[in-house]
This record gives structure tokens, C-alpha cells and sequence, in this order.
């Protein structure tokens, strides 16, 4: 029993010095993001990160270990390590002044949203690893996300054109813009079922056509493509609803009476009149 009790102790007088250090909070750090640039970053782009830690000139510090943890969207070149030291001998005792530390952080192209999360890890040069302090900060990216509004603009009965019209509800521009309508079961497209309709302005709309019968009542299935703002090109699928009856018995659509016929039946007329006129004529001489 004592000789358990000496070897507990024993054990304790090793581990003390080094449990009191990992919890000493005479050093008192302090992390910051002071700089993004540029502001908000591009999606497939970098973007300069300047954090600044302070408190690392106390000489309990023994210098100062920093580290961000790139997760999506963000990443470093091959070779760049996420960690920084700095050493305590590089300060002077009582001398106010901060750590600058820097990172030229990559975009993943496909990072539409506006703000994500980049966690970062410090702690004093005298703490284990595992015990340093964890703090995440909001990067501010460009929102290049698109969207679109999409109706069935008209059906031409005589033409059999079925047209969409197509709103840019985003807030960039786009260029290059296809619409397609994929084979379904609800429409039958004649003739290319892509049509090309170029670029579109944010908050702008335009129109596009397509030959068909005309379809049942039912959802139709469009996809569009487009170039963002990044060049990259990118596709959203959009669902549409069509009601025949709608364009049921528009004016347009009804059966006129060709003018070509209007004026057969009145050169007849005038014909039928000159010969009577021409035989009445006749019997008046006799």
C-alpha cells in the first residue's frame, strides 16, 4: 500500500509542471481577422486572409503556435502548411506589439452562398497541441448564385409554338443562355429541343419558342444553361405548368373569312351587275 502511494506521488511530481503549464492563463492571446481582400472574394479565385494575434509578447507565452483548418470551400496550395510558429525569443519582454499572420486561401468555384465559416486554431508555444483554442470567422464570398422565373408565355394554335418566357432573378448577369426541353412524356417537341438565347441582364427577361403539339395539362421540364460572372458554365432545372385552356378559342385563333374571297365575290358581283346592265342596254336599241 505505501509503495503505491509513493509511485502516486512520484508520478505527480512530473505531471504537475506540465498540467499547470497547458492550463496557465497568464498568457492571454487574442485572435482577429483584420483583412479580407478582396471583399467579398470570387468563387475560383484566391483571397488574402490577415489575422492578427495579440498577447503573445508576454514572456509566459513562450512564443505562439497559429493554424487554420481549410475545409470547403476553402483550401492551400500543395506545399503550404496551415501552421505558423513564432518563436519566444523573438520578442521583448514588456514590449506591446501583435503577431500578423497571413494566408493566400483558395475558393472552390462552386461556392455560390455568401458567407462560410474558416475555423482557425492557436494557442501559447507552451501548450500542447491538443489543447489550443479554436475560433471560426465569416469570410465574405460574392454570391453568383442565379435563378430563374419561368412561365409559358403563348401557344400559337396555327403555328403549333409553344414559347416560355424567362426572368433573370439574380443578381449577376449571365451570358450564353440555352434552354432545353429534355424528352418527357408530357410534351412532343418538332424539330431541336435547345434553343440558344443569349445573354440576359439581372432582373431582365426574354423568350424563347419551340414547336409542338399541343401538350396535355401537366408539368414540363426545362433546363438552362448559362455562363456566370466567373465564366464558368453552369445548369438549373425548372419545372413549368401548362393549361390548354388558356389558349382555348382565342380570337386570334378563330376562322376569318380570307379577304382574297371578299374581293372574288366582289369583282362577281360587279361582273353579274355590268352584264345585266350591258343586256338592258341591248333590249332598249331593239
Amino acid at each position: 500500500m505505501k509503495r503505491g502511494l509513493i509511485v502516486l506521488l512520484f508520478i505527480l511530481v512530473f505531471t504537475l509542471p506540465s498540467i499547470s503549464s497547458a492550463i496557465d492563463t497568464s498568457c492571454a492571446l487574442s485572435a482577429t481577422l483584420i483583412n479580407q481582400n478582396p471583399y467579398p472574394a470570387l468563387p475560383g479565385e484566391y483571397v488574402e486572409l490577415t489575422f492578427q494575434l495579440s498577447g503573445a509578447q508576454s514572456s509566459n507565452c513562450e512564443g505562439a503556435k497559429f493554424e487554420i483548418v481549410p475545409s470547403y470551400p476553402f483550401s492551400l496550395d500543395e506545399g503550404i502548411s496551415p501552421k505558423k510558429v513564432i518563436d519566444g525569443d523573438t520578442w521583448l519582454l514588456n514590449y506591446e506589439t501583435v503577431w500578423m499572420v497571413g494566408y493566400r486561401v483558395l475558393i472552390d468555384k462552386n461556392a455560390l452562398n455568401e458567407k462560410y465559416e474558416l475555423e482557425i486554431k492557436y494557442s501559447p508555444g507552451n501548450w500542447p497541441e491538443e489543447s489550443s483554442v479554436s475560433k471560426k470567422f465569416n469570410i465574405s464570398i460574392k454570391d453568383l448564385m442565379i435563378d430563374f422565373e419561368v412561365y409559358v408565355n403563348d401557344y400559337d394554335i396555327k403555328t403549333k409554338e409553344l414559347s416560355f418566357e424567362i426572368l433573370n432573378i439574380g443578381d449577376s448577369d449571365v451570358e450564353a443562355l440555352t434552354v432545353e426541353i429534355p424528352k418527357q412524356d408530357s410534351i412532343n417537341i418538332k424539330g431541336a429541343n435547345r434553343k440558344v438565347v443569349g445573354d440576359l441582364d439581372s432582373n431582365e427577361y426574354t423568350t424563347t419558342s419551340f414547336e409542338t403539339t399541343l401538350p396535355e395539362e401537366g408539368n414540363i421540364n426545362l433546363k438552362i444553361f448559362y455562363t456566370d460572372e466567373i465564366n464558368e458554365r453552369r445548369s438549373i432545372e425548372k419545372t413549368v405548368h401548362f393549361d390548354p385552356e388558356y389558349y382555348d378559342g382565342l380570337v386570334r385563333d378563330q376562322k376569318s373569312t380570307p379577304v382574297l374571297l371578299y374581293l372574288i365575290i366582289l369583282a362577281l358581283v360587279i361582273w353579274i351587275v355590268w352584264v345585266r346592265i350591258k343586256k338592258h342596254k341591248k333590249k332598249n336599241k331593239k
